[in-house]
């Protein structure tokens, strides 16, 4: 287990990130148009959002464990029945081959397009475990173009039933699955699936059994090739931050206004021989009224009181094609206002503006548009209750 292992807990509905360099443990909600009882919908939607996410929280790279909800699982049992002395049973239990059989059967049923499945041992029979794996894939693949590297993903019974029960996780959950996390390889479903371990765990809570294990000698060897992973995701994301840091400044150097020498001092009375009247204050001031900012200079904050937090995110991805250089969410549950509001500074054009308030009221219905001159960013909305 490395010193800086982040943990993703995928759930049904949402999943929650723990990141070593961040305070809070923080939430990213699934909307229906993103992933609809646990099927994805829209991977192109999910990556935009987890994007926006990641950036607006600034949450840096690091190694991530995806610990699976029970509620985003299947998981069913098929263990041999207990013998009663008293009564002889009618026929012979099954063995462990029929036990085996019947959990292939049940996971060959599982309701998802790509399905990522296992068995595991228990001491009486075994238990079958399938989940979503286009899911867990899509965010795994997202995720690592932002430079995170997964290293497991790990069914939540495997760390006993006090994880994958939660509906959310805090930071004592966060430091029983690091501590155990070198117990429950077996069960990370990115290595094969489908075989039964050789070790058997406890029926009650598997995660359990491994508890005062010593980790097996193999995690040693590990060790090294993750490093190796994190060392090589580090570099290039210092050569993509070289890259564009370069072309920032190269961009800067090729649209910078030239020069332009004064022009040749004229005799006075010349100058007012031929000078016209000089109107041309009154357009420049026009303008500046009017606003000439443009979108890539351009600030949003989007506030919403928790209950409207589905509508502060699909407000956030319709921004997206605007190009504006911020985003922000800010969650405010002390809100009183019933209606939208929308607030522009005079830095906004008009253009935009007409743009900006299209896109609020596809989102929000009628809201209120207002003007402040003083403003701290460009574009605020405010989400009503």
């Amino acid at each position: 287990m490395q010193a800086k292992t982040g943990v993703i807990y995928l759930q049904k509905d949402r999943f929650q990130i723990y990141s070593p360099y961040l305070p809070n443990i923080l939430e990213f909600r699934f909307v229906p148009e993103l992933i609809h009882d646990f099927d994805l919908i829209s991977k192109d939607l999910l990556e935009n959002l987890i994007k926006v996410f990641v950036i607006n929280n600034k949450i840096p790279a690091s190694g991530l464990i995806i610990v699976i909800a029970d509620n985003a699982s299947f998981m069913k049992d098929f263990v041999t029945p207990p013998i009663n002395p008293m009564q002889p049973p009618a026929s012979p239990p099954p063995t462990l081959e029929d036990l085996q059989s019947m959990a292939t059967q049940y996971l060959e049923h599982i309701p998802f397009e790509v399905v990522a499945s296992k068995t595991f041992p228990l001491p009486s029979g075994v238990r079958a475990y399938a989940t979503n794996q286009e899911v867990f894939e899509s965010i795994k693949a997202i995720l690592e173009k932002h430079g995170f590297i997964i290293q497991a993903v790990i069914p939540g019974f495997a760390f006993g039933p006090q994880v994958g029960n939660l509906a959310t996780i805090d930071g004592a959950t966060i430091g029983l699955i690091l501590q155990k996390l070198s117990m429950v390889r077996a069960f990370n479903l990115l290595s094969d699936s489908g075989a039964i371990e050789e070790a058997p765990v406890e029926e009650s809570s598997i995660g359990e059994s491994a508890k005062d294990e010593e980790p097996e000698p193999e995690h040693k060897n590990d060790s090294p090739k993750q490093n190796n992973k994190m060392v090589l995701a580090i570099a290039i994301s210092a050569i993509a931050i070289i890259i564009i840091v370069t072309g920032v400044i190269l961009y800067m150097q090729f649209t910078a206004v030239p020069y332009k020498p004064p022009p040749p001092a004229e005799h006075p009375a010349a100058s007012a021989a031929t000078a016209p009247s000089q109107p041309t204050q009154a357009p420049v001031q026009a303008a500046e009224a009017t606003g000439i900012v443009q979108a890539k200079d351009i600030t949003v904050q989007i506030i919403n009181a928790s209950a409207s937090a589905q509508k502060a995110q699909a407000l956030q991805t319709a921004f997206i094609p605007h190009g504006f250089k911020s985003v922000t969410l800010q969650t405010q549950e002390s809100l009183s206002t019933a209606q939208g509001i929308l607030i522009f500074s005079p830095r906004v054009s008009q253009d935009i503006r007409t743009s900006v308030t299209a896109d609020v009221k596809n989102t929000l219905g009628n809201v209120l548009v207002q003007d402040k001159t003083d403003a701290t960013f460009d574009i605020v909305v405010i989400l009503g209750k």
